[in-house]
């Protein structure tokens, strides 16, 4: 518990150096930039109390390979996992409904990706760069993909 700084069920900040991390049970919400360029992280498991995931709370991990993210999480901020090149895959909970701006953008290694119905957005630039995307799932009920949301793919 020592690296975190917890404020209010808010996740502010990731102090430790660990390779894989279990955010604690109770936390509902992983700030902005919570664990930015945090070099050593390979691997995060996020408990189910955890509803949002703040902007570029993940941005610029290079060495992320997988996060779960649980079906409680509603909201997805802009650059969550911005330039996480080693990410291979991720699975979109059911209760997100829009992908924000930049949210997988640089995720070089991304290979697949699903995305749940329910989700009727994907932001602008959402996946550009994921140069080793190779399938991606988009539902029905998606109205709107923002421009270059796919770019360099």
């Amino acid at each position: 518990m020592e690296d975190f700084i917890i404020r209010k069920g808010v996740l502010v900040k990731y102090t430790g150096h660990d390779h894989n991390v279990v955010i604690p049970e109770g936390v509902t919400e992983i700030g902005a930039f919570a664990f930015s360029r945090c070099e050593p992280l390979e691997s995060v498991l996020i408990p189910g109390s955890v509803t949002v995931i703040g902007e570029d709370a993940f941005q610029g991990c290079k060495s992320l390979k997988s996060v779960e993210i649980p079906e409680g999480v509603a909201e997805i901020g802009s650059g969550v996992f911005w330039e996480c090149v080693s990410l291979k895959s991720v699975a979109i909970p059911k209760g997100v409904t829009m992908i924000d701006v930049f949210a997988f953008s640089g995720c070089k290694s991304l290979k697949s990706v699903v995305i749940p119905k329910g989700v009727i957005e994907i932001g602008a630039c959402a996946f550009s760069g994921c140069e080793s995307l190779e399938s991606i799932t988009i539902p029905e009920g998606v109205t709107q993909i923002g421009t270059k949301a796919f770019k360099d793919c």
